[in-house]
């Protein structure tokens, strides 16, 4: 049996719920948010532990082997580096930082402590997003020298009025991290290379 724990029970904490529900051989046995209303709304349909911190959750719960970072996404680098220097597996929300040095950080901490860590990227499971990469195994479309990709999501007003931190650079990132994040490598036009845990 694998324990899980999640950090942050905002509106995707309860999406990792029901994964780990689902999951033969995985059990949530507790979860953490300063915020005590969200704290107390996630614990109502769960039958896990809650604590107020990373820490404290860590610290009195021994056993848990993997930590889901469901926070914000500036706070994603440094609940990840406190899960690991703990020895706990990650599963990290996208993005999984908002600056490359933070995830240089991350990788190499990954590397030194040798636990498991991913990257949540749901989209890549999508039904069209499968066809269209067996298309591409398969050069159904000859040798491509450009893509363009339009993202046809509405993130309304109402979107950014349910929580104070979406919309803001130090723990939303933008459009581009936080919804259109990509699945390429490097970016031609900054030349920067993408970090994969």
């Amino acid at each position: 049996m694998m324990n899980f724990a999640i950090a942050g029970c905002g509106h995707i904490a309860y999406k990792h719920v029901g994964a780990i529900e689902k999951t033969e051989g995985a059990r949530l046995v507790a979860i953490c948010d300063p915020n005590p209303d969200r704290l107390k709304e996630l614990r109502a349909v769960t039958s896990s532990t809650a604590y107020p911190d990373l820490g404290t959750m860590l610290a009195r719960q021994p056993e848990i082997d993997a930590v889901c970072i469901c926070t914000p996404s500036g706070l994603h680098a440094p609940l990840a580096l406190e899960a690991l220097r703990e020895g706990k597996h990650l599963v990290l929300e996208k993005p999984v930082t908002l600056s490359l040095t933070e995830a240089e950080q991350l990788r190499e901490a990954v590397r030194v402590s040798g636990v498991k860590a991913t990257v949540v990227h749901p989209n890549r499971y999508r039904p069209a997003m499968q066809a269209l990469r067996a298309a591409l195994a398969e050069h159904r479309f000859g040798k491509l020298s450009h893509v363009n990709m339009t993202l046809r999501w509405n993130r309304s007003q109402a979107y950014y009025d349910q929580a104070a931190w979406r919309g803001t650079k130090a723990m939303d990132g933008g459009v581009l991290l936080n919804q259109a994040i990509s699945q390429r490598r490097t970016c031609r036009r900054c030349d920067a290379k993408a970090v994969r845990l």
